[in-house]
């Protein structure tokens, strides 16, 4: 890279390509361009697995700097864009979906991902096994209330369902919940 009378590097300027650029051509035996248009335009390969075929990280070639000062290499050779993904756009933040305690139901108490059967005991990380607890809810489950045991059962049981069934709504959940219960502690109803 050339420096200016400062020391500075000089910048490369809009179509001139870098030498990353030039280092991924000579080992695809091709040009980037050809490269590009032929797996990511027509075979529709994703940004990941693209960059990864060329051992480049996927920001150096997609990512757009809203600063201006750097282009990514799609912007820096005019390489058409890929509508379907948003391409060399800034991908929008998603909203964290706020927890609430499944056992008490107080939206303002801050929530911990507590395990129905803990990790030292071999328990799974699936969703059924994952509760969000409040602290109260939490430490009167590991204390054993069989209250607190009880909805924390219900909770776990609904979300089987609800995953089973590919329905998020069901008329009478509870009622299914309380039957499920039941048959696991072996108790009449």
């Amino acid at each position: 890279m050339e420096r200016n009378s400062q020391g500075q590097f000089k910048a490369i300027p809009i179509g001139v390509k870098t030498p990353a650029i030039l280092w991924v051509e000579k080992m695809i035996s091709c040009t980037f361009e050809e490269y590009y248009r032929k797996h990511y335009l027509e075979e529709g390969w994703g940004q990941k697995k693209f960059a990864k075929s060329i051992h480049t990280s996927r920001g150096l070639i997609f990512r757009h700097d809203p600063s201006g000062k750097r282009l990514c290499w799609v912007e820096r050779l005019g390489l058409p864009v890929r509508r379907d993904t948003g391409l060399a756009l800034e991908e929008p933040k998603r909203k964290k979906k706020k927890r609430i305690c499944a056992v008490c139901g107080n939206p303002k108490r801050v929530t911990q991902k507590a395990h129905i059967i803990a990790d030292a005991e071999g328990g799974p990380r699936s969703y059924y096994n994952i509760i969000p607890l409040c602290y109260d809810c939490h430490t009167a489950f590991h204390s054993n209330d069989p209250v607190v045991c009880r909805k924390c059962l219900e909770w776990a049981i609904t979300q089987i369902v609800q995953k089973a069934t590919g329905v998020s709504h069901i008329k009478n959940i509870h009622e299914v919940t309380r039957v499920l219960s039941c048959i696991i502690f072996r108790k009449v109803l």
